[in-house]
């Protein structure tokens, strides 16, 4: 009897002590990753947007209006751009614009002859000034001009105009200066820096 009695006094204290630290162990399950599983559902819901490619672009402040199409790489490595001068292309390995990231949109600044092309006047552009893109279903995502830099071609800042960020933003792209015949291609790289101001 009196072993009886002990071997539920032990039973007892063993289901407690189980009870508590089973309690505890799910307390810790659950209370220390909650920030990090809601931050986590925050980004994922934020980032879970279907953004259809672009179609055309246009820049009120230069008068200029445009289709887009998708781009890929040379055969050296660097983005591709469309053999209609008087149209952009936008880097199809990156974001579409209006998906967080750097969306990245390209295009001529002048012919072979030297003649303005689609992004001719490019280098007018303001901080603050509006850049329009149009997608295939149809909706509009406006961008506004963050900043305006000038890279030498060999030394353009790759990462910051083409890898991630947080923003949505859209990166434009020409060609500037002087003609390098050797390289068959100008000296300088215009990128125009801008951000989503609405979806």
């Amino acid at each position: 009897m009196w072993n009886s009695f002990l071997l539920r006094i032990s039973g007892a204290l063993l289901l407690t002590v189980l009870f508590f630290q089973i309690n505890n162990l799910s307390f810790y399950f659950y209370k220390n990753p909650i920030n990090n599983v809601e931050k986590k559902i925050d980004i994922e819901a934020n980032s879970f947007e279907i953004v259809g490619e672009p179609t055309s672009i246009s820049i009120p402040k230069i008068n200029l209006e445009a289709k887009v199409i998708p781009v890929g790489k040379t055969i050296s490595g660097n983005m591709d751009v469309p053999k209609n001068l008087m149209q952009t292309g936008w880097y199809k390995y990156g974001p579409k614009p209006g998906e967080i990231g750097n969306a990245v949109i390209d295009g001529h600044e002048v012919d072979q002859f030297g003649f303005g092309v689609i992004f001719r006047n490019l280098h007018r552009l303001n901080i603050g000034d509006r850049i329009v893109v149009k997608t295939i279903d149809g909706e509009i995502k406006n961008f506004q001009v963050m900043n305006i830099e000038v890279y030498n071609y060999k030394n353009a800042p790759l990462e910051k105009i083409f890898d991630e960020s947080h923003s949505r933003n859209l990166n434009l792209i020409t060609c500037e200066g002087k003609f390098v015949q050797s390289e068959n291609t100008k000296n300088s790289r215009l990128v125009v820096y801008s951000t989503l101001i609405n979806d």
